[in-house]
């Protein structure tokens, strides 16, 4: 399903407003190089789930490819939360709670609740920095910004 939304989402961008001036890639650049990648990674990652359980599976036994739905369902509601929350809290908020919903529990199996916190803020925060940097400065992208400022010069 996700692979043909991603393909729905690349038929789209040709319906984006075609360059104005000859040499500019236009308004579907990156979204097309962003949903095409995604693609082409979706595609790998499927082949290999349907491939690589036949081969690993014994003659005569059936392959198995197991789906983790309710991990896979509270993430697409996350992302949903994410992209609602965005424009009123901000980016910086909203991107540290969400890195911290989904980074606490896996380092909580490992570590202490304490530690995984730490942890997590200590590698959400240069994310935070790294992406702002990016998008907001690098590439001219408007972000819902809260404390970052919008330019610098």
């Amino acid at each position: 399903m996700i692979f043909l939304g991603f393909a729905f989402l690349f038929y789209e961008t040709f319906n984006m407003m075609k360059p104005i001036l000859p040499g500019y890639p236009g308004d579907a650049f990156f979204p097309r190089l962003a949903v095409g990648y995604t693609l082409i990674i979706a595609a790998l990652i499927l082949l290999r789930g349907i491939l690589l359980p036949r081969f690993a599976a014994a003659p005569g036994e059936p392959s198995h490819v197991s789906v983790h739905w309710l991990e896979f369902l509270s993430v697409a509601a996350l992302v949903l939360v994410y992209a609602e929350l965005l424009p009123p809290v901000g980016f910086e908020l909203t991107t540290l709670g969400f890195m911290l919903i989904l980074l606490v529990p896996r380092f909580a199996v490992q570590h202490g609740l304490v530690h995984s916190v730490v942890k997590a803020v200590a590698l959400t925060i240069p994310t935070i920095i790294i992406l702002y940097g990016v998008f907001a400065l690098l590439l001219g992208i408007h972000l819902p910004l809260l404390f970052l400022p919008r330019y610098i010069l």
